[in-house]
Protein backbone atom coordinates (compact mmCIF):
# COMPACT_ATOMS: atom_id res chain seq x y z
CA UNK A 1 0.00 0.00 0.00
CA UNK A 2 1.37 3.38 -1.03
CA UNK A 3 1.73 6.09 1.59
CA UNK A 4 -0.03 9.40 1.18
CA UNK A 5 1.77 12.73 1.45
CA UNK A 6 0.03 13.25 4.81
CA UNK A 7 1.32 9.88 6.06
CA UNK A 8 4.87 10.79 5.05
CA UNK A 9 4.60 14.19 6.74
CA UNK A 10 3.30 12.54 9.92
CA UNK A 11 6.11 9.95 9.86
CA UNK A 12 8.72 12.63 9.24
CA UNK A 13 7.38 14.73 12.10
CA UNK A 14 7.36 11.77 14.51
CA UNK A 15 10.82 10.49 13.59
CA UNK A 16 12.28 14.01 13.58
CA UNK A 17 10.88 14.70 17.06
CA UNK A 18 12.05 11.34 18.39
CA UNK A 19 15.55 11.77 16.93
CA UNK A 20 15.75 15.28 18.33
CA UNK A 21 14.79 14.02 21.81
CA UNK A 22 17.32 11.17 21.68
CA UNK A 23 20.13 13.38 20.38
CA UNK A 24 19.36 16.03 22.99
CA UNK A 25 19.48 13.35 25.68
CA UNK A 26 22.78 11.96 24.36
CA UNK A 27 24.24 15.47 24.16
CA UNK A 28 22.99 16.34 27.64
CA UNK A 29 24.66 13.25 29.06
CA UNK A 30 27.98 14.17 27.43
CA UNK A 31 27.76 17.71 28.85
CA UNK A 32 26.57 16.57 32.28
CA UNK A 33 30.11 15.78 33.42
CA UNK A 34 31.01 19.45 33.05
CA UNK A 35 27.77 20.58 34.71
CA UNK A 36 26.98 22.64 31.66
CA UNK A 37 23.57 22.90 30.10
CA UNK A 38 22.97 22.58 26.39
CA UNK A 39 22.04 26.28 26.30
CA UNK A 40 25.34 27.24 27.95
CA UNK A 41 27.19 25.04 25.45
CA UNK A 42 25.37 26.74 22.55
CA UNK A 43 26.09 30.19 24.00
CA UNK A 44 29.79 29.45 24.43
CA UNK A 45 29.96 28.02 20.90
CA UNK A 46 28.31 31.15 19.47
CA UNK A 47 30.64 33.44 21.43
CA UNK A 48 33.65 31.52 20.12
CA UNK A 49 32.52 32.26 16.56
CA UNK A 50 31.28 35.80 17.30
CA UNK A 51 33.54 37.39 19.92
CA UNK A 52 32.28 40.76 21.07
CA UNK A 53 28.68 40.09 20.13
CA UNK A 54 25.96 41.90 22.03
CA UNK A 55 23.58 40.38 24.56
CA UNK A 56 20.76 41.00 22.07
CA UNK A 57 22.60 39.13 19.30
CA UNK A 58 23.15 36.17 21.62
CA UNK A 59 19.47 36.20 22.64
CA UNK A 60 18.39 36.21 18.99
CA UNK A 61 20.75 33.36 18.11
CA UNK A 62 19.59 31.19 21.01
CA UNK A 63 15.93 32.12 20.67
CA UNK A 64 15.82 33.16 24.32
CA UNK A 65 14.28 36.24 25.95
CA UNK A 66 16.44 39.10 27.15
CA UNK A 67 15.73 38.07 30.75
CA UNK A 68 16.75 34.49 29.97
CA UNK A 69 20.00 35.61 28.37
CA UNK A 70 20.70 37.89 31.33
CA UNK A 71 20.44 34.89 33.67
CA UNK A 72 22.53 32.75 31.33
CA UNK A 73 25.28 35.35 30.99
CA UNK A 74 25.27 35.91 34.77
CA UNK A 75 25.97 32.19 35.29
CA UNK A 76 28.69 32.15 32.64
CA UNK A 77 30.25 35.33 34.02
CA UNK A 78 30.20 34.00 37.60
CA UNK A 79 31.82 30.78 36.37
CA UNK A 80 34.57 32.92 34.74
CA UNK A 81 33.73 31.59 31.26
CA UNK A 82 32.86 34.96 29.72
CA UNK A 83 33.71 38.61 30.15
CA UNK A 84 31.40 41.58 29.68
CA UNK A 85 32.70 44.73 28.07
CA UNK A 86 30.85 48.01 27.62
CA UNK A 87 30.85 49.25 24.04
CA UNK A 88 33.13 52.28 23.84
CA UNK A 89 30.79 54.17 21.52
CA UNK A 90 27.60 53.31 23.44
CA UNK A 91 27.91 52.45 27.14
CA UNK A 92 24.38 50.98 27.14
CA UNK A 93 25.60 48.13 24.93
CA UNK A 94 27.30 45.16 26.58
CA UNK A 95 29.58 42.97 24.49
CA UNK A 96 30.44 39.40 25.42
CA UNK A 97 33.57 37.35 24.82
CA UNK A 98 34.99 34.08 26.08
CA UNK A 99 37.71 34.01 28.70
CA UNK A 100 40.66 31.65 28.30
CA UNK A 101 38.94 29.34 30.77
CA UNK A 102 35.75 29.57 28.73
CA UNK A 103 37.62 28.63 25.56
CA UNK A 104 39.31 25.73 27.34
CA UNK A 105 36.02 24.49 28.79
CA UNK A 106 34.34 24.78 25.38
CA UNK A 107 37.13 22.80 23.69
CA UNK A 108 36.77 20.03 26.28
CA UNK A 109 32.98 19.99 25.91
CA UNK A 110 33.22 19.89 22.12
CA UNK A 111 35.66 16.96 22.27
CA UNK A 112 33.39 15.03 24.62
CA UNK A 113 30.36 15.86 22.47
CA UNK A 114 32.22 14.73 19.34
CA UNK A 115 33.13 11.41 20.97
CA UNK A 116 29.53 10.84 22.07
CA UNK A 117 28.05 11.76 18.70
CA UNK A 118 30.65 9.62 16.93
CA UNK A 119 29.50 6.57 18.89
CA UNK A 120 25.88 7.48 18.22
CA UNK A 121 26.34 8.02 14.47
CA UNK A 122 28.52 4.95 14.02
CA UNK A 123 25.27 2.99 14.21
CA UNK A 124 24.50 3.89 10.59
CA UNK A 125 26.61 3.43 7.44
CA UNK A 126 28.72 6.43 6.38
CA UNK A 127 26.92 6.59 3.02
CA UNK A 128 23.57 6.98 4.81
CA UNK A 129 25.02 9.64 7.10
CA UNK A 130 26.25 11.59 4.07
CA UNK A 131 22.78 11.36 2.53
CA UNK A 132 21.11 12.55 5.75
CA UNK A 133 23.49 15.52 5.89
CA UNK A 134 22.83 16.34 2.23
CA UNK A 135 19.07 16.27 2.74
CA UNK A 136 19.20 18.32 5.95
CA UNK A 137 21.48 20.89 4.32
CA UNK A 138 19.14 21.23 1.36
CA UNK A 139 16.11 21.66 3.62
CA UNK A 140 17.91 24.27 5.75
CA UNK A 141 18.98 26.19 2.65
CA UNK A 142 15.42 26.26 1.29
CA UNK A 143 13.87 27.22 4.63
CA UNK A 144 16.41 29.99 5.22
CA UNK A 145 15.74 31.25 1.68
CA UNK A 146 12.06 31.59 2.57
CA UNK A 147 12.91 33.70 5.65
CA UNK A 148 14.62 36.32 3.48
Amino acid sequence: MEQTKEDLIQQFSCTFSALNRVMHHVSAISLEEKMTTMLQFQALSFLKEHPGCTVGELAAELGVSSAGVAQLTDRLFNAARIIRLHDESDRRVTRLSLTQDGESQLAQMKQKHLETMSRFLSLIPEKDLQEIIRIQSELIKKLEGKKK
